[in-house]
């Protein structure tokens, strides 16, 4: 008989594939229905998801399979594109609060970022 924990990975390595090929489907239809995944803050969104769900079910299916090195990375890596998902949700919120400002705030930033590399 397996114990609990097993049961438990299995369930959260099904729950994460389930998540994972709906952000795919929602990704695949964003590039059927010709929106762009570079300009929308919902395809970066989904877009950084997707790689991290994917991770998160692998370690959970493989966790007892894995060599000790692949097991790092594959605990590492979801954590920077979480914390990449969580810095871009405070520019999302900033660009909620400076609304009528945003062009020119992104204007002002890009700017000074082209000149300093000449």
């Amino acid at each position: 008989m397996e114990s609990p924990q097993a049961g438990l990975a299995i369930a959260l390595a099904l729950l994460y594939s389930i998540l994972s090929l709906s952000s795919l489907l929602q990704i695949s239809r964003m590039v059927c229905n010709g929106h762009s995944l570079f300009d929308s803050f919902q395809a970066s969104f989904l877009l950084l998801l997707l790689p991290w769900m994917a991770l998160r079910a692998f370690f959970f299916a493989f966790e007892a399979n894995l060599p000790n090195v692949a097991e790092i990375l594959i605990l590492r890596i979801p954590s920077a594109l979480q914390f990449t998902t969580f810095s871009l949700i405070a520019v999302f919120y900033a660009k909620l609060l400076y609304q009528q400002d945003w062009p020119a705030k992104i204007q002002v930033v890009i700017g000074n970022r082209s000149t300093e590399n000449q």
